[in-house]
């Protein structure tokens, strides 16, 4: 399978996101730079300045109208269209990982204080502790209703983001580094050992198949396939993609020289992103 396209960056790229409408995709980078990308000519439109550090994180509107990114402590929403800065949401703690939902009503943060949620003026609507637990990742339901969260007492708690309540409670025995939530909220994935990820029915919270992959990062729109990365059969895959039923590996794509820290597919499914410590995005023409 061959790529592309390749977005090629001056720092460790850490993190994407691709809107909804096909139209954007948004990546964040050690050196501070969050750096928006025309998905369709792979060209890079417009740059705005964040915080820099290895844990820079990006989300964005499905019309990519809106752009939400860490900053030390702060959160920082942005006009995707100008890049100005029109929001600055505040955390007591380092803050880990952000998300914004596809209409831009909601926006969600956590960081070793716990889950914030946010509402589009900058109004917190919910802050939500546990026992001094922090928040390391976090995904949108499609519809901004739920949101899934991974925290350092290795859980996984699926939350109502207009009430803030812990609607479910997975146990993942690993504090998740990621984790990917299906668009139709009915399937979550996150690392459960060492080289292991497990795939949960949210429904149940009962696991139905475990991969012997380390990292997952994102369904397809269907919900039946999915993006990771990890090692299979000894082999070393950059990015594996993975029949969600069956739980085996569907193929493996080559294509990095370091390791990959976060993959997307487009929302028509058609093509998806990885993005690498090599300073680059690869776009690749899915299967």
């Amino acid at each position: 399978m061959f790529t592309l396209a390749r977005l090629v960056h001056d720092a460790p790229v850490t993190d994407l996101a691709w809107s909804a409408d096909g139209a954007v995709i948004v990546t964040a980078s050690s050196d501070g730079k969050r750096r928006i990308w025309d998905a369709h000519s792979h060209t890079l439109t417009r740059t705005v300045q964040g915080s820099p550090g290895p844990a820079a994180r990006v989300g964005v509107s499905a019309n990519g109208a809106t752009l939400v990114a860490n900053a030390e402590h702060e959160v920082h929403v942005f006009d995707g269209d100008t890049g100005e800065l029109r929001l600055r949401l505040s955390h007591e703690a380092p803050v880990l990982a952000v998300g914004v939902s596809a209409d831009a009503t909601t926006i969600a943060s956590g960081g070793d204080d716990g889950l914030r949620i946010w509402t589009a003026d900058g109004a917190e609507r919910r802050h939500v502790k546990h026992r001094g637990a922090g928040v390391s990742c976090l995904q949108l339901s499609a519809n901004g209703l739920r949101l899934a969260s991974g925290w350092a007492d290795g859980r996984v708690r699926l939350i109502d983001a207009q009430t803030g309540k812990v609607q479910r409670t997975i146990e993942a025995s690993e504090a998740p580094a990621s984790l990917a939530y299906s668009g139709n909220g009915e399937r979550v994935a996150a690392r459960i050992g060492a080289g292991q990820l497990g795939i949960f029915a949210t429904a149940t919270g009962k696991r139905s198949a475990t991969i012997p992959v380390a990292h997952p990062f994102g369904f397809g729109a269907d919900g039946n396939l999915m993006l990771a990365t990890g090692e299979f059969e000894g082999s070393e895959f950059s990015v594996a993609l993975i029949d969600v039923n069956s739980g085996g590996i569907v193929r493996g794509f080559l294509g990095h020289t370091d390791a990959v820290t976060d993959a997307a597919f487009s929302p028509d499914g058609g093509n998806f992103a990885s993005a690498s410590a090599d300073t680059t995005v690869l776009i690749w023409a899915a299967p």
